[in-house]
């Protein structure tokens, strides 16, 4: 036992203030005992990993697994501050800073996570919800006092003759762990994820998805503009950014027109001879690559997602951040997926 607990203070990582129980910006062995000792004394706490409104045994092993594994992020401060939002015209006040991935999350990180998810029984393989695909990863979303099952991930390719040439499906699961079909898709923008999927990983290490004001704010800072860099004429936005080159158009054979879906996360940079398209804080693929899940809901049907920047086979005419925020039921796409964020 004591060595268990000696690995524990050793993978100490700091991630936000929940479950940093005594406050000393990380979470780590003294935080464990304290929440024990709150569930054992019914005292409140805040550290309600799994969201259910309870603080429980499944809170101490979601606590333990974040100690211990953590998930390698880089992440990019934003400072508060004004933004204009495109779909109001208003002048919106962000009052708080907080830290955004500088990438999408990768077909590596979701990998990880997935293999270490389905160790604490958070997910599992099985038929996939609603018809969506043949195999799914699915675990519980929790709502209004109910555990409701849902389909996170699809797991292989409907189209297995564009398994090894696309970013479409390439994780799959052999019994025992899940694998990546093509490891030159590891450092790729992970898509075919659900919203639900997408905010699974995010409360599994204890962060979140990110709003559509923090997206602009991201984006531009106090800019109007509609994409997150300047100085690129409207009409070549798609040299910038991987975006599609035309209409949408998918040929009957799926011979694309345009390259080969995804790149690799902040492939457009001056290191590869590209536009950079970070943004001005440094931030990239806000727009393009990936469609990206936010946090951002309805109040009269919680079925209703959104995403928003475009992805790699939207046209850019399209992707601009006032006109691009989609709505959705949650469901994955060929080109959805998502980046996250940790509040200070």
């Amino acid at each position: 036992m004591k060595y268990f607990l000696y690995l524990i203070l050793i993978f100490s990582f700091s991630f936000s203030n929940q479950c940093d129980i005594n406050n000393d910006e990380s979470q780590d062995i003294i935080d464990i005992v304290l929440v024990v000792n709150s569930i054992l004394n019914e005292q409140e706490t805040s550290c309600d990993l799994n969201g259910d409104d309870l603080i429980n045994i499944i809170d101490v092993i979601q606590l333990i697994q974040l100690i211990l594994y953590g998930m390698n992020i880089e992440f990019i401060n934003i400072p508060n501050g004004q933004i204009s939002n495109p779909l109001t015209n208003n002048i919106e006040t962000i009052d708080y800073d907080f830290e955004i991935g500088k990438y999408e999350i990768t077909n590596q990180q979701y990998l990880i996570y997935l293999n270490q998810a389905i160790t604490v029984n958070n997910i599992w393989v099985d038929d996939c919800i609603d018809n969506i695909g043949d195999m799914c990863v699915n675990g519980y979303y929790y709502f209004q006092g109910q555990y409701i099952e849902k389909s996170f991930f699809i797991l292989g390719n409907p189209y297995d003759y564009m398994l090894k040439s696309y970013n479409f499906g390439i994780i799959t699961y052999n019994q025992s762990e899940f694998f990546i079909e093509n490891e030159l898709y590891l450092d790729h923008p992970v898509v075919n994820v659900s919203w639900y999927g997408a905010n699974d990983f995010a409360k599994f290490y204890n962060l979140r998805l990110p709003y559509y004001s923090e997206i602009i704010r991201s984006s531009r800072a106090n800019s109007n503009s509609g994409w997150p860099i300047t100085g690129v004429p409207y009409n070549t936005m798609y040299l910038a950014f991987n975006l599609l080159n035309s209409h949408f158009n998918v040929p009957e054979d799926f011979s694309y027109l345009w390259d080969d879906g995804t790149t690799p996360v902040g492939f457009y940079n001056v290191d590869n001879n590209l536009i950079d398209n970070s943004s001005q804080f440094g931030v990239y693929d806000l727009i393009g690559n990936a469609n990206e899940w936010i946090n951002d809901q309805v109040t009269y049907n919680d079925d209703i997602r959104f995403t928003t920047g475009g992805g790699w086979d939207c046209a850019y005419r399209n992707s601009r951040l006032k006109w691009h925020i989609k709505y959705t039921n949650g469901e994955p796409s060929w080109s959805s997926g998502f980046r996250v964020v940790k509040d200070n």
